[in-house]
This record gives structure tokens, sequence and C-alpha cells, in this order.
């Protein structure tokens, strides 16, 4: 699908584990043995999951994996003494249900300087990116080193017309001191909270009034290009296989979609599913 960022969200809450302030966690590698949540139907949150392991180079083999159906599930579990961790968002309004349960809570922090750790993060999710934390309980006094929580994303596909694109960035942008304190995290939508070396490529109407701002880039082109050119491959991968209408369409679609990335250069992320 040809998705284009127009803006994103970047605050200082993290995409980390919550983690039950009573089992003596303190580091990623701590959590092995645990019981770790595994949300049934949700790659997002299983490719999370692997990838905060990762860090500490553990995999599902080093944890006790339990299987729920849903995230909310998976917070009250621990709330309710049947796991230990479960992924999050640090700024999330459950942190404060788990805060206020008597198992408390808290985030193993993750260093920037743990090369081999991050590398190991984004070779799973190379869409995560380094952030300072202080948002929600259980992060560190004065905040710690973790996963920005990029989230929510504004997007619209190719077909968006420039203009619109353009209105809806510089409307956002222009007017942020109308509602940046509207809500909990609202200042991540601020200009100088911006991604421009996201995995998305900006939208022509959005890289027009970023120009205006003086906040575009030759790197943040450079980017764009580059998803631009990873999402071609993508679309004549598929076309091709549509095409040729294989009996085992799924299975098949997976080999030929990361063999089409793989010999492109780029990270296929998943080869399975």
């Amino acid at each position: 699908m040809p998705v284009r960022l127009l803006l994103l969200n970047r605050s200082n809450a993290c995409t980390n584990f919550a983690v039950a302030n009573d089992i003596g966690v303190k580091t990623m590698g701590d959590l092995k043995g645990k019981r770790v949540a595994w949300v049934r139907g949700s790659p997002a949150l299983q490719k999370a999951t692997e990838a905060l392991l990762g860090f500490a180079n553990l995999t599902l083999n080093d944890v006790q994996k339990v299987e729920v159906g849903g995230w909310g599930a998976s917070i009250n579990g621990i709330i309710d003494g049947n796991i230990d961790a479960a992924i999050t968002s640090t700024g999330s309004t459950f942190m404060l249900k788990m805060d206020a349960s008597p198992r408390g809570v808290t985030h193993p922090p993750m260093p920037h300087n743990d090369k081999d750790g991050w590398a190991n993060v984004q070779k799973l999710v190379p869409w995560y990116v380094q952030g300072q934390c202080t948002d929600g309980p259980g992060n560190a006094e004065g905040g710690q080193e973790g996963i920005a929580s990029v989230y929510p994303i504004l997007i619209g596909m190719s077909t968006l017309s420039d203009d619109t694109a353009y209105g809806m960035t510089k409307a956002m942008v222009d007017n942020f001191s109308d509602y940046e304190k509207g809500a909990p995290g609202a200042y991540g939508w601020a200009l100088g909270q911006q991604l421009y070396d996201f995995y998305l490529p900006s939208h022509a109407g959005t890289i027009r009034f970023l120009k205006e701002k003086g906040a575009w880039t030759a790197e943040a082109q450079a980017n764009t290009d580059r998803q631009l050119q990873r999402q071609a491959v993508l679309s004549q991968a598929w076309t091709a296989h549509k095409d040729s209408d294989p009996s085992n369409f799924v299975t098949a679609w997976q080999e030929a979609r990361a063999k089409a990335l793989l010999a492109a250069g780029f990270n296929p992320v998943f080869e399975t599913w």
C-alpha cells in the first residue's frame, strides 16, 4: 500500500515491558525464566515482545510464554498474578492501574550505549528509535533511556492531494499551541519532535510545508527516496505474485516477498506469519 507520512507523535512515553514490581526485575536480562504475555492475533505486539527480549539476547525459549486474547488481558494478567511482564507504552492509563495494584509496575531501562542490544532490537523492529522515557509510572526518577513511543501517526495514501496533505500538516504545526496541552502526550506532535529517518516516506505536500519551515534536509529526502523504493519493490513483487497465482498463495507470497526485499537490500523484518 502506498502509504505516506504527514506527521507523527513522539512523546516521552516509551515502548517497553510493563513488569510487576514485586519480582526483582531490574534489567531486561532479569526477565529470563519469567512469565511473559503473548497476545494472540497481534503480530505487531508479538514482534515488539521478541525485539525487547532480544535487547538482552533472550528469545521466547528463555521465558515462559503466556498466551492471552488481547493487550488489556495481558496487563490484567499481571495484576491478577498470572503474568510477570507484557508489552506496553509507558504512558498508557493501564500503567496507572498497575501502579495502583499490589504488584506495582516497573520498566527495565534500555541504555543507549548498549550497541549490541540496540542492534538486536532494530534487526527485528527497525522502526524502533531511541528516546528518553519520563512519561508514566514505573520509569526511573528523572527518566531513563529506552524506545521512543512513536504513536499515533498521521498518514495518507499517495492518492491524497498535495494541497490536502500540505494543509493538514500546516494546520497541525501552526495551531500547535492551541492543542499541545489538551491531552497527555499531545506535545509529541511538535515540529521539533518529528523524525526524518522514519520507516515511511513523507507525503509530497508535507515535504513542501517542511521545506517552507526549513525543517526538511537532504538526509530526510534520501530516507523518503529509500522508503519509496522499498514500497516499489513490494508492489512489483506483489503484482508478479498475483499474476503467477500459485496454489499455495500465502506461503508462496511469504517467500516471494522476503526474496524480493533481500535482493534489493532491504530488511524483510518478518518472513513468515
